[in-house]
């Protein structure tokens, strides 16, 4: 399940950026974008990495493919409330 979710999540974002997202100088046309290989780290592309922005709707979804995943491992239930820290906010 969680591999499907990825791969549905990566294909989203392969047709959100479509091939007219790219420029000329190889830019992506975003506010920031960076790209990493999963198995080592090693950071592959990096645009305004430094640059402060709002959350993306691609990290709230991916907040929730690992609350699915802790759902699953009986880590945590929809009931389950959760207080953020000032720390952690």
């Amino acid at each position: 399940m969680k591999k499907l979710t990825v791969f549905i999540l990566s294909l989203f974002m392969m047709l959100m950026m479509g091939s007219q997202s790219v420029l000329a100088n190889n830019r992506i046309d975003a506010s920031a974008a960076i790209m990493a290989d999963a198995s080592t780290g090693q950071i592959i592309y990096k645009q305004n990495v430094d640059k402060a922005l709002p959350v993306a709707s691609i990290t709230k979804l991916l907040t929730i493919l690992v609350i699915e995943d802790e759902i699953q491992q009986k880590q945590l239930s929809w009931d389950t409330q959760v207080k953020i820290t000032p720390e952690i906010a």
